[in-house]
């Protein structure tokens, strides 16, 4: 089937934009709302996180406790509607035998973090006590009487991201370290990078 001419360039039109759509990443995922709270200072712990974006972008807020829990999650720390930086973690866990003992004095129904390394009987912390901590143990004693069930945590930084800003709120000075690499990236006042 041969289209007519005209029609010819409307069609060509749609599909370049409806590609768009799906290949650009800022136009596929939109970026979500920042906090608004000029207020707004310290770390927040999120889901996600649009890492097409500069500054890269939270997504899905969540608590500290979820944060702890979760296989992966994303620590931002803000100072009103800027990111000052951003981090990516992974957890692995691993169960672990539990001195029953030193856990018999364990008050039930609550999760205890300890320090991987230390003296024994170690002293519990709560979750900011921990917040730093690369290794750490997890126990939960249960107000029913089950055996409690304990877990090493391990955690890995696999990315920090660094921003600095000029007064008018653009992107100065973007600093990044990964796993295998660090780099640096200059930008003038009016956002675009410098060679």
């Amino acid at each position: 089937m041969r289209l007519p001419a005209p029609r010819l360039p409307v069609i060509c039109a749609t599909l370049a934009a409806a590609l768009w759509c799906v290949i650009h990443p800022s136009y596929a995922h939109p970026e979500k709302p920042m906090p608004t709270s000029a207020a707004t200072t310290g770390i927040a712990f999120y889901a996600r996180a649009n890492l097409y974006s500069l500054p890269i972008r939270p997504e899905l807020p969540i608590s500290e406790a979820e944060a702890e829990a979760a296989r992966a999650h994303y620590r931002f720390f803000m100072e009103g509607t800027r990111i000052r930086w951003a981090e990516k973690w992974l957890t692995e866990r691993n169960p672990v035998s539990v001195d029953a003992q030193w856990v018999s004095k364990l008050a039930p129904g609550v999760h205890y973090f300890l320090p991987a390394a230390g003296d024994l009987p170690p002293q519990a912390r709560n979750l900011v006590g921990i917040r730093e901590e690369r290794a750490y143990f997890r126990v939960e004693v249960f107000p029913d009487g089950r055996a409690p069930t304990a877990e090493k945590v391990t955690r890995n930084r696999t990315f920090h991201h660094d921003y600095e800003y000029w007064n008018n709120g653009k992107l100065k000075h973007w600093h990044f370290e990964t796993e295998s690499s660090q780099g640096d990236e200059h930008f003038d006042q009016t956002g675009q990078a410098l060679k």
